[in-house]
């Protein structure tokens, strides 16, 4: 906080790209800063407020590219530092910031402080972000071992891709109705599931290798973005020939068709990231609503301007809404109105009390 001023960041919403899989322009099969710089208008449409972006600094790929040798360059299979100047300009004059991924507890063991390391104490490292992605991840069992799950290819257990989905509708309403600063993997707009179908031959993750083949990584998450169903590596690359193989199902997911597809995931992250824009301000802190069945079924809370979020986790129970509420927002495309007022099983809902167009005089 400066000056007593709220910092911009408590209540905005980031998108995180790796830039290995955003868009390849230069037809190498890797992405690269041109190919962000490419579909910065994109990430403008989308209603994201900042860009951060995982290492892109030179290194050995020992590591996914977190095995950095030089924080201070940038590794030329993404381009030049003049393109990086050139990106992060493009950016600004759209309003987005930029963050880079510093990440400096991890060096290539080429690196001078990975030498003078090695005769120094130990460091633990306590955490890692790469995991199954969302979509897939939230419709498991409790209890599942993620990394079997991953290892059977999807099959031990499976799970319903039908509840699944719902299931990542609805967080995405959670995430972005909570005041603080929102993140994006990028794909989770587009609601895209892990891809299980990597053979072991297309692996890149060194877990692969260093697990003794017994857990196939994160590369299932890292599977370059589909931006049009129609175009060779679904947009992504010219060359055809993606770092990692993208499955013949990705097209369902491209922005192309997303864009064209009434209540498509990739609409609804753009409807509630521009609602949240509107309805959630800085500073906000989020007042829970802890009575009846939402405390039992479902997680509530209510912000400054009004808007309250309702997220039914219940499997077969509707939760109640007031019977003033106004949905504004709803997770389930085919339902345009919240029958009898309530919430059905795995959704989440926007609403106010009284009528919106009241709750908008009020706060303007």
């Amino acid at each position: 906080m400066i000056g007593g001023e709220t910092p911009w960041s408590t209540r905005r919403t980031a998108g995180r790209s790796n830039p290995r899989s955003f868009n390849d322009a230069n037809g190498d099969g890797e992405g690269d800063f041109r190919g962000i710089i490419d579909k910065l208008d994109y990430l403008h449409d989308l209603g994201v407020d900042a860009l951060w972006l995982t290492p892109f600094y030179p290194s050995l790929l020992a590591d996914g590219g977190y095995d950095v040798a030089d924080y201070c360059g940038v590794d030329p299979r993404f381009g030049t530092l003049q393109q990086f100047a050139d990106l992060v300009a493009g950016a600004h004059e759209r309003g987005i910031r930029v963050i880079i991924d510093i990440v400096p507890n991890y060096t290539s063991d080429k690196h001078p402080w990975f030498t003078k390391a090695l005769h120094s104490a130990p460091v633990w490292v306590l955490g890692n972000h790469d995991v199954p992605r969302l979509a897939s991840r939230i419709g498991l069992p409790k209890g599942t071992d993620v990394e079997h799950w991953v290892t059977s290819n999807g099959t031990d257990p499976s799970i319903d891709p039908a509840q699944a989905e719902r299931r990542a509708r609805a967080d995405a309403l959670l995430m972005r109705g909570l005041p603080g600063t929102a993140f994006i993997y990028q794909g989770d707009e587009l609601g895209l599931p892990e891809d299980l179908d990597l053979q072991p031959a297309d692996l890149q993750d060194p877990i692969w290798e260093r697990s003794g083949h017994r857990f196939k990584g994160r590369d299932g998450c890292r599977v370059p973005l589909p931006w049009n169903s129609d175009s060779a590596s679904f947009g992504f690359s010219q060359s055809g020939h993606p770092w990692l193989p993208q499955p013949a199902w990705y097209a369902r997911y491209a922005v192309s068709n997303q864009e064209r597809l009434p209540g498509s995931m990739l609409k609804l992250y753009r409807a509630a990231i521009a609602a949240r824009r509107r309805w959630i301000r800085l500073g906000d802190e989020a007042e829970w609503l802890a009575d009846g069945e939402y405390a039992e079924y479902g997680l509530g809370w209510r912000v400054s301007s009004g808007l309250e979020v309702l997220v039914n986790f219940s499997s077969d129970h509707a939760i109640r809404l007031p019977e003033n509420a106004t949905v504004m927002l709803n997770s389930r495309p085919e339902i345009t109105d919240c029958a009898n007022n309530q919430v059905p099983p795995e959704t989440a809902v926007w609403y106010f009390r009284g009528t919106l167009a009241a709750r908008s005089k009020e706060n303007r």
